[in-house]
């Protein structure tokens, strides 16, 4: 153990400066931190303090420190060590123009990604390749088309059901956190009906409108996704 670990252990203890807080203590370990803490929090050394902790029993080491320490309570405390024990500073939490900024980061995100999507599925996004000029003074030969295979049709989608859908615009509170919930859909990745819900507090703070959250479905930590029976559960509870 670290000598500031030692610190902040035994600077909670009281030392006993009289005869009768003395006879109070009971147990040897009680006995004993009277010795720790003069060592520890007031940086007495074994020499001044001329008792030692022993390893003896316990009922043994009780008679012999209530009478050995008889000697050190008497003596005059000197001033405590500075302390030394690292204080853990409280996480700030973000403020309200951190969240407007982080909420107008992940909409401009989208909107860009919304954009680069349209324009491949217009064809105008083409990614160039450098070649050689030799190579591309050279008659390549016309390219055999692919036959395109049949496509397959795509499985159903379930419908949410109207329980599901009763569930948009509930707000329910979950972790102390107001919720609120969105419409439901269809997930692929779960092959199940879904609910979206969003952090109300952290969207009034961002003056972000519910058709802006429903952007940011899963990308951002102030929109989040449940089955529907769990978020009925929570509907339910809250």
């Amino acid at each position: 153990m670290s000598k500031t670990s030692k610190f902040c252990t035994w600077s909670t203890v009281t030392a006993v400066t009289t005869e009768q807080e003395l006879a109070a203590l009971s147990t040897a370990e009680e006995l004993r931190d009277q010795i720790r803490v003069r060592t520890h929090k007031y940086g007495m050394s074994a020499t001044d303090i001329g008792v030692l902790i022993g390893t003896d029993k316990a009922a043994d080491a009780v008679a012999r420190l209530r009478e050995e320490l008889k000697l050190v309570v008497a003596k005059e405390l000197p001033p405590p060590l500075k302390p030394v024990c690292p204080t853990m500073r409280a996480p700030l939490a973000p403020t309200a123009a951190a969240t407007q900024l982080d909420m107008a980061g992940a909409l401009e995100m989208h909107r860009l990604y919304a954009e680069v999507l349209a324009m491949c599925d217009r064809g105008e996004f083409v990614a160039s390749r450098n070649r050689p000029r030799q190579q591309q003074q050279q008659r390549q030969p016309p390219r055999q088309r692919r036959r395109l295979q049949p496509q397959l049709d795509p499985p159903l989608r379930e419908q949410p059901s109207a329980q599901a859908r009763a569930m948009a615009g509930v707000s329910f509170m979950e972790e102390e956190v107001r919720w609120k919930c969105l419409e439901p859909d269809w997930s692929e990745d779960y092959d199940c009906a879904v609910i979206y819900y969003y952090d109300v507090e952290m969207a009034r703070e961002a003056n972000a409108t519910e058709g802006e959250m429903r952007q940011l479905l899963l990308q951002h930590s102030a929109v989040q996704m449940s089955t529907i029976t769990e978020g009925k559960g929570w509907i339910d509870a809250g």
